[in-house]
């Protein structure tokens, strides 16, 4: 996205938002923040961001809105342990099954597998589960949020001052 594009998305975030002085250097940090982007999927974002919110949203709430669009920020922590209560019930003894984000995979290999399929005490495992998950899925979303990630389709990712970041696994 480039200076006009987001000279365009603060206007109209501008005028859903009375309220929000817009200046000069707020289009600047805006076409900053949002170099890396492309400007019809942001533009998406921010239609639904007029639809939903009554404030005007950060740049990181636009970067979080299309990353959780795409499907690359971490699931709820409720959605998370559901889906390791589906993988007792469906999966063999001993043989983790695969999840749908690194930040379950971590939660569960930070707690164990095996504690978690055997374990008589569901109740206090999902909250030590859920304290460990949120750690994770912060750091992983965190990584997303500040990379290239977004703009090249979850594939390689630079950070968004230009230097390569490691791959997600």
């Amino acid at each position: 996205m480039n200076q006009a594009e987001a000279g365009q998305l603060v206007g109209v975030l501008a005028a859903g938002y009375p309220q929000w002085q817009v200046t000069k250097e707020t289009v600047a940090v805006w076409a900053d923040l949002m170099s890396d982007l492309d400007f019809v999927e942001t533009r998406s974002v921010v239609r639904t961001w007029l639809l939903t919110e009554d404030r005007p949203p950060s740049p990181a709430a636009i970067r979080r809105g299309l990353a959780s669009g795409k499907g690359l920020t971490a699931p709820s922590r409720a959605t998370a342990w559901a889906e390791v209560r589906k993988g007792i019930s469906t999966s063999e003894t001993n043989q983790k099954p695969a999840f749908s984000h690194p930040a379950v995979s971590k939660a569960v290999e930070a707690i164990g597998w095996w504690e978690i399929r055997t374990s008589s005490n569901l109740d206090t495992l999902r909250s030590q589960f859920w304290k460990v998950y949120e750690e994770y899925a912060r750091d992983l979303d965190r990584d997303v949020l500040t990379t290239q990630q977004l703009s090249l389709g979850g594939g390689e990712r630079k950070s968004i001052e230009g230097v390569h970041a490691s791959s997600q696994t």
